[in-house]
């Protein structure tokens, strides 16, 4: 491998960071960004290129995705452009203001989306045809009860040494971070980092591996 061909498969935190300010941001005050629009990024620029650069550093491939409340489709799109994975598979009820713009932000890409609630029995057993996954973003309903049950219900469907992600676990931090807190205790798991935004309102997102 060249040591262009590394650049390009790995670039920096500050490289990831900008692609994702350029992207378009849904609230410039609370996410950041360059402008409002494009694919209505709803996380922290920076936590966000953290959380993947973490996961590029490893080497580990990431060919299924999985995410649990897409909205608006932006970090769907963010990840894969940097993974580049052969699977995309969203779970949503459509109830985000800004759902009905996903296939618009989404097009042009192969997506698996599954409609409804992720802690029902007939999401998951949908969910789960495509198991097992690489990655699983957890940031749908953000209850301490429905948090929980997405990490108890698709955490078996994440391979040996895959990643999940909980987003919000330090802006919901009495119900995302309480899961949080306890998946740290989790023999199942290994906690690897938890990012807080240095430039805006830590909304925090805590980053686990499952053991092998």
């Amino acid at each position: 491998m060249t040591d262009l061909e590394e650049k390009r498969i790995t670039p920096t935190e500050q490289e990831i960071e900008q692609f994702i300010l350029e992207a378009g941001s849904d609230n410039l005050t609370v996410f950041g960004g360059s402008h409002v629009g494009g694919i209505f990024c709803q996380q922290n620029s920076d936590e966000l290129a953290s959380l993947i650069y973490t996961i590029l550093e490893t080497g580990e491939p990431i060919k299924t995705y999985l995410e649990l409340g897409a909205a608006a489709g932006g970090s769907v799109y963010l990840m894969n452009h940097f993974f580049t994975p052969d699977k995309l598979v969203l779970v949503d009820d459509g109830q985000h203001p800004r759902a009905w713009m996903r296939k618009t932000i989404l097009q042009g890409l192969s997506y698996e989306n599954i409609s409804g609630l992720s802690y029902t029995e007939d999401t998951l057993f949908v969910a789960a045809k495509f198991a097992p996954y690489d990655f699983i973003l957890v940031d749908a309903d953000h209850t301490y009860p429905s948090v929980r049950a997405d990490v108890t219900l698709y955490l078996p469907l994440l391979r040996p040494g895959g990643f999940m992600a909980m987003h919000d676990s330090i802006y919901f931090g009495g119900d995302v971070g309480r899961v949080v807190r306890e998946m740290r205790t989790d023999p199942q798991v290994e906690f690897i980092a938890e990012f807080s935004s240095k430039k805006y309102e830590p909304l925090g997102t805590a980053l686990f591996r499952k053991v092998a």
